[in-house]
């Protein structure tokens, strides 16, 4: 818990580095509270009006919470690639490849079949399956070095980005 907390207390921060254990388990604390807050929506009735529509989407208390920590999630990833010695841009180049393929494999389809007049006029549905097999493998593919890199351990000693965070938790080679 400790570390979510000092998560949000670098709110908006994106210089400096974050070590492996601050990053992570923001994480995980962040996944649990992202949980609470589905099942009070769930309790509470808080539903949008997609679900309403019969789509799935996060209630109220789910999008206040998810706008809430955005900004701190977006600066401690920064800071733990910082933290590997690489540029926050590279983080930014993962989240435009996301939605360039999110953008040209749905675009297509979508422009595909109102062109066709609905899916069920599709001469040819092994395009349609073969856009969407590409867009996991590539999602898929980009996740997983994502996480690579963000399980990496961090540059040891200081690098351009600042000091090292674990040296600072150590006192005679021993964390703290």
């Amino acid at each position: 818990m400790k570390w979510f907390i000092i998560v949000l207390k670098k709110y908006a921060v994106f210089t400096g580095r974050a070590r492996r254990k601050e990053f992570w388990m923001f994480v995980l604390f962040n996944i649990i509270f992202s949980m609470i807050a589905s099942i009070l929506d769930s309790i509470f009735g808080f539903m949008s009006l997609f679900e309403r529509a019969g789509l799935h989407s996060s209630g109220l208390i789910s999008s206040i919470y998810s706008l809430a920590v955005t900004i701190p999630a977006i600066a401690v990833t920064v800071r733990r690639f910082h933290d590997i010695g690489k540029s926050g841009w590279v983080y930014f180049r993962f989240l435009i490849a996301f939605v360039v393929a999110f953008l040209l494999v749905f675009g297509f389809l979508a422009f595909k079949i109102v062109d066709i007049g609905g899916l069920e006029n599709m001469e040819k549905p092994g395009t349609f399956i073969l856009a969407i097999i590409s867009f996991f493998i590539f999602i898929v593919g980009i996740s997983i070095w994502l996480i690579v890199l963000l399980a990496k351990e961090g540059d040891r000693g200081e690098n351009k980005y600042g000091p090292d965070p674990k040296a600072e938790d150590m006192i005679d080679g021993v964390e703290i």
